[in-house]
């Protein structure tokens, strides 16, 4: 997530890094990435997914052994969770580039209002996860 897009949801920079919403004391921490992206795909998605299983969320992730079988340009995670939040995710390892029918896909999405966005390390991708789609 951008400065201007942490701005916009109410965050404010306190420090290189670190935003808070919120009052004093209530207040929520995030710190945005700085994290070099990711050599393999692979070792994003297990990240992912770890942190998913350990959240308790329901999501679909498809297998990156096989060609997928579902729909074209689907991305790599949709993540279901309390209050009807839902996030889409589409991993890439360092260099690599979304393809047309995958960012048709998330543009999409984010039509519906949803959180669809392309992410390359699991900071970015936590941080998709715990604040994107968070009302302000």
């Amino acid at each position: 997530m951008t400065k201007d897009e942490l701005t916009a949801r109410g965050f404010v920079e306190t420090s290189p890094g670190a935003w808070i919403k919120g009052s004093p004391g209530a207040a929520t921490i995030i710190t945005a990435s700085n994290r070099p992206a990711v050599e393999l795909e692979g070792d994003l998605h297990d990240q992912i997914e770890s942190y998913l299983k350990m959240r308790g969320y329901l999501y679909r992730h498809d297998r990156m052994d096989m060609a997928t079988t579902g729909q074209v340009g689907w991305p790599d995670f949709t993540i279901f969770m309390p209050h009807k939040r839902v996030v889409f995710l589409e991993c890439k390892a360092k260099g690599k580039k979304a393809t047309v029918s995958q960012l048709a896909t998330l543009a999409h999405a984010k039509k519906f209002g949803f959180t669809a966005e392309i992410v390359d390390n699991f900071a970015d991708a936590k941080l998709q996860i715990d604040f994107g789609d968070i009302p302000t």
